[in-house]
């Protein structure tokens, strides 16, 4: 927590994005930081991750990581510690 706190405390940060109104609040209640905090949203392009659009991209982007099309392929984007 130490470099969190040198981070988001310092005056010369004046900036801060929280993903969500909890994380804005954690941070006032755990950093006493409430000035310069914004929320923003995660956000997904819809369009472009639409389900449609698997047969027109699948293939490239197996060959392009070395998959197999009949191999099993599983993504997990996050926190492991969550």
């Amino acid at each position: 927590f130490q470099l969190e706190r040198k981070a988001l405390c310092q005056p010369q940060t004046r900036a801060v994005i929280a993903v969500s109104h909890l994380v804005r609040r954690n941070l006032a209640d755990f950093y006493g930081r409430t000035a310069g905090v914004e929320v923003v949203y995660h956000g997904t392009d819809v369009d472009r991750f639409h389900p449609a659009n698997r047969k027109r991209f699948r293939a490239a982007v197996r060959a392009a990581v070395g998959v197999s099309d009949d191999t099993f392929l599983a993504l997990y984007v996050g926190d492991l510690k969550k």
